[in-house]
């Protein structure tokens, strides 16, 4: 495969926490402008994109069975950018929302085939290779997301939503480069789709780590506050450190997973517990720093292998739908996370802040001896 092919098919995943880190630096300046609005409609600013996005994803899965993936992808790709700029524009908060819920359609659109074309293109060890390549592009686009919308804020909280108009080069990119399959049926069958019950597990084993990561990004700036730590500026650093870690691990994932095997999953929820562990005990900046590294790991790792098992034990003809399942699984959990930890907190009357990170800790020792207990039946070279 020519390397423009290559990039093509990696420049997809650079969009999936693109939606969420252009806005977070500025969601204090939307409050401000936005007076009016209560703190449900600022949080939906986020947390609503999610909700499109699994539904779309689903649908995009579902429709690459009879429509050309390439044209799908184009079409996510428009509606990203159309709905991503147009923020910019927004007078109210009820047009932000509708432009946040047209972004995440155009995400959950593209979002399966970010994987799915490496599952189509590549096999044995070159897919393991892009598995984690694709996660890696997914921090990058968040590094780059996140710092380029912080100095864009510093003129007008607008210009930041202008900064998805880079999707406009990866549209070009795609147009030009991004190789296609014919797809898989011509005709609209009777039977519905089939996902065998691995799929279903790998689903909801995304579920599960991305309920355990989100606990730390969406607490931190908070935590170090209360604590004293430092100030905005140090929990910037922190989900630096965080975001940069994930990327470098999913550049290695390949060499990771040939060298720890069936023990991949081990380490990677192993380094969930004991980041979140070091986050329980220590408030000092190397601990955390040291802590934002090990749940690196664990999302760097675990991310690739679960969608690389995934392409594994689908149907070849069903592997986008698969795909879709669960990626939409990664964002139903980011959605689901502050509303399943302000439950646990209400009910149990906790108040700590804590109580995400015991949350993940527990979690994550829960998924580690499911692990221990299916790996041998779930490993897959």
């Amino acid at each position: 495969m020519k390397k423009l092919n290559h990039y093509a098919i990696l420049s997809l995943s650079l969009m999936t926490i693109m939606s969420g880190a252009v806005v977070a630096p500025v969601l204090g300046l939307i409050a401000e402008e936005f007076p009016d609005a209560g703190d449900l409609y600022i949080r939906m600013v986020i947390a609503l994109p999610a909700l499109f996005i699994v539904a779309f994803s689903l649908v995009s899965g579902y429709l690459s069975r009879w429509f050309r993936k390439k044209k799908l992808v184009v079409a996510g790709v428009v509606l990203f950018f159309v709905g991503g700029v147009g923020g910019a524009m927004a007078n109210s908060i009820t047009e932000l929302l509708f432009t946040r819920a047209v972004l995440g359609s155009g995400l959950g659109l593209v979002l399966p085939h970010s994987t799915g074309f490496i599952a189509d293109f590549y096999e044995g060890s070159d897919r393991i290779r892009n598995m984690g390549y694709s996660t890696a592009m997914n921090n990058f686009g968040g590094i780059f997301a996140t710092i380029a919308s912080g100095y864009l804020a510093l003129v007008d909280w607008r210009y930041s939503f202008y900064f998805y108009g880079i999707t406009f080069f990866i549209l070009l990119l795609i147009l030009g480069f991004l190789p296609e399959k014919p797809p898989a049926k011509r005709s609209l069958p009777a039977k519905r789709v089939s996902v065998p019950p691995k799929v279903v597990f790998m689903g909801l084993s995304m579920l599960v780590v991305t309920l355990i990561f989100y606990s730390s990004p969406s607490n931190l700036a908070l935590f170090v506050a209360q604590e004293g730590i430092g100030t905005s500026n140090t929990s910037a650093f922190l989900i630096t450190v965080l975001t940069i870690s994930g990327f470098g691990f999913g550049m290695v994932f390949k060499s990771i997973k040939t060298r720890l095997r069936s023990h991949t999953g081990t380490f990677g929820f192993g380094a969930f517990i004991a980041g979140y562990g070091i986050l329980v005990g220590f408030s000092d900046l190397p601990a955390l720093s040291l802590a934002m590294v090990l749940i690196g790991y664990g999302t760097g790792t675990l991310n690739p292998l679960i969608f690389y098992t995934t392409s594994m034990v689908s149907k070849k003809e069903e592997t986008t739908f698969s795909l879709a399942l669960v990626s939409g699984s990664m964002f139903l959990a980011q959605f689901l996370t502050p509303f399943i930890i302000g439950g646990i907190a209400s009910y149990s009357g906790i108040a700590s802040i804590r109580l995400p990170f015991w949350f993940s800790i527990g979690l994550g020792g829960a998924a580690l001896l499911v692990y221990l207990l299916l790996r041998e039946r779930l490993y897959i070279d």
